[in-house]
């Protein structure tokens, strides 16, 4: 994985879309898009404009023509779901490089009446640049990819249909049972870090930086305690941006690889999670 840019948040964007295009930009020189380099681009939002969304409609850098185009909708976990797919299309022989986009403009699908929820959600975007690697091989050291469908009435937006599991929505806006989500992450997800340490044989002291899905802070500290992942090594963005679903771990990333405290050879941990409910967890060797 070659890095990663950012754009800041916008609280009053009209879409997804015109938000993700700093980001996108970023990293559209390096890939020399018009130059048969990047073939693929990997759209990731919870809250698009339009239902026939992808990324190349909407606000598509000019010089990024004649290359491929997808959205995943993966709510919080898309952005680690998206890089591990992008990777698996490199791995194959599939793609060359791969951009991976997530864009949030949440504000545009928040109940304002409910004082609870309305609080958490921001808008915010970031891009990544996935590449070969550089022969050392596979940056991925492990994974972990999990959903709960029968708990996904807990936190949903509705679309065509109004209704998940007998609770009705008419207005397509975001809805939460905040104590159910929470004793869900904090069971599930360290269980999944855990699980997926252990896979690689690899311990929470050996991680240099955990950068779970920004949800919220009782939440992550909750997760750390019971995971074993050091508090003082994890890496949030809801101090700036607030919740911003898919785009919260490439907000927190970000900062972090410009300022150094990301370094090259770092274990790096990613770990997504939310609506769905889903999950997906990395281990990069930075």
């Amino acid at each position: 994985m070659n890095g990663f840019g950012v754009a800041p948040e916008f609280a009053n964007a009209a879409s997804h879309g015109p938000m993700s295009l700093p980001a996108t930009c970023a990293w559209v020189p390096s890939a020399h898009c018009s130059r048969k380099g990047t073939i693929l681009r990997r759209s990731i939002t919870s809250s698009p404009r339009r239902s026939r969304r992808t990324i190349s409609f909407p606000a598509s850098p000019r010089s990024c023509r004649n290359v491929g185009a997808i959205d995943i909708s993966a709510a919080c976990a898309g952005f680690a779901y998206a890089l591990d797919l992008a990777d698996a299309l490199i791995a194959t022989g599939r793609a060359r490089n791969v951009l991976v986009v997530a864009g949030e403009t949440l504000t545009k699908i928040t109940d304002y009446t409910d004082r609870a929820m309305c609080i958490l959600f921001g808008d915010g975007a970031g891009a990544a640049l996935v590449t070969p690697d550089d022969g050392s091989g596979s940056r991925i050291l492990a994974r972990r990819l999990n959903s709960d469908g029968a708990a996904g009435k807990h936190l949903f937006l509705t679309a065509l249909k109004k209704e998940i599991a007998g609770i009705v929505e008419p207005q397509h806006l975001m809805r939460q049972n905040g104590r159910a989500v929470y004793e869900w992450v904090v069971t599930h997800v360290s269980t999944g870090i855990s699980e997926l340490l252990a896979s690689a044989d690899v311990r929470p002291s050996d991680v240099d930086w955990f950068i779970p899905h920004s949800a919220n802070m009782r939440m992550i500290e909750s997760v750390c305690e019971r995971s074993g992942m050091p508090p003082e090594r994890t890496l949030t963005s809801m101090q700036w941006f607030g919740n911003t679903s898919s785009a919260s771990i490439p907000l927190a990333l970000a900062p972090a690889i410009a300022d150094g405290r990301v370094k090259r050879g770092d274990k790096v941990l990613l770990y997504g999670f939310g609506g769905g409910l889903v999950e997906a967890g990395l281990l990069l060797r930075w």
